[in-house]
């Protein structure tokens, strides 16, 4: 973080790469406030480099997750998409395929839950689309399967 920090203070723009590298490993420690730093010390930068907000979203909740605390996790990303800060082209694949990949099956379980709730309470259907994509991508056919026999189940009721 402080090479980060000299290398702006020195006029310097870091790669794009870079800087998603550095969200990335930092929520693989688990460290969402360094996540945040580094958001903050970049929105000066907004017109240079062109990040999605995602890339802090989706990497702050697997920081709250890779400290055990989904519960963090799920309510920080539902809390930007009710609040509407995240609009229905927000894309959570990639947290939806670490956690697969990563084999974090409470996790997936809760940000699963979440994902029903926006779309049965908001109508918003993006996360569980998104975890659709993923399960299919991931070969996890039965998972896919199960979620659209759920979805079709409370839209018949």
């Amino acid at each position: 973080m402080s090479s980060f920090n000299t290398l702006l203070k020195n006029g310097r723009t870091p790669s794009q790469l870079t800087i998603t590298r550095l969200v990335q490993a930092f929520a693989q420690k688990g460290d969402k406030e360094s996540i945040r730093e580094i958001e903050k010390l970049i929105e000066p930068l907004h017109g240079i480099l062109k990040f999605p907000r995602m890339l802090f979203i989706n990497n702050t909740a697997l920081a709250h997750i890779k400290n055990n605390n989904y519960d963090a996790a799920t309510e920080y990303i539902e809390e930007k998409f009710i609040s509407r800060q995240l609009t229905e082209d927000a894309n959570l694949s990639f947290v939806f395929r670490k956690l697969i990949e990563d084999k974090e099956e409470t996790a997936l379980e809760k940000l699963s839950a979440m994902a029903e709730r926006l779309a049965n309470q908001f109508g918003i259907y993006k996360p569980v689309t998104n975890l659709f994509l993923q399960y299919i991508d991931q070969e996890k056919l039965n998972d896919a399967e199960l979620l659209l026999q759920v979805r079709i189940c409370r839209n018949q009721t």
